[in-house]
Formats: C-alpha cells, sequence, structure tokens
C-alpha cells in the first residue's frame, strides 16, 4: 500500500496578509473579552491562555506596558508589567518553542 501525499497550493502574498490580519484581531478581541492575558517581561511580551498557556510570546523589547498596548491596539489596563518581578530570561520557564515568536 502506497501513501498518500497531498500537496497545498502556495498561498499568495494577499492572501497570507488576510490570513495574518484575521489572526492578528481574533488574537485582538480575545485581550479586549478577557479571554487572554498579556504580560510584559523584560525580554518580551506574553500572551497566555486559562491555565496559564503560553500563546505568542514576541522576542521584543518595549519601554513601558503603554507601548505594549498601543502595539496591540488595546487599552494599557489590559497589559501586566512583570519586569518588577524580578524574573528573567533564565529564572522563568521559557513557552513551548512551537507556540512563540522568535524562540
Amino acid at each position: 500500500m502506497t501513501a498518500k501525499t497531498t500537496t497545498r497550493p502556495k498561498l499568495t502574498p494577499a492572501q497570507r496578509s488576510a490570513g495574518d490580519q484575521a489572526l492578528a484581531r481574533a488574537l485582538h478581541n480575545a485581550i479586549k473579552d478577557g479571554h487572554v492575558g498579556v504580560a510584559l517581561y523584560a525580554d518580551g511580551v506574553e500572551i497566555s491562555g486559562p491555565d496559564d498557556i503560553v500563546l505568542v510570546f514576541l522576542s521584543r523589547r518595549f519601554e513601558s506596558t503603554a507601548a505594549v498596548a498601543r502595539f496591540l491596539r488595546v487599552g494599557k489596563d489590559f497589559v501586566t508589567d512583570e519586569r518588577a518581578s524580578g524574573e528573567t530570561d533564565r529564572s522563568r520557564r521559557l513557552p513551548n518553542p512551537y507556540a512563540t515568536d522568535g524562540r
């Protein structure tokens, strides 16, 4: 018996952009509706769901929670500043590499 292979058609740049926009909008709505949380760390921003499941980790530095809020287009009260907790990249357990951006 031979294995059946399938090929996916290549997406056009417009299709990729539309998919990215749909994902960004869904994430934005989940943040605003309180379904996920946003935490600012010294080495990036973590967006996590219930039971602290990491959905996205952005390896990007922001100077403040207000800067993160502007980037995500949400109110700054949706962003928790975890930089003061003293946790660093070495002491904090990093998220699953399949659920991260740039890690």
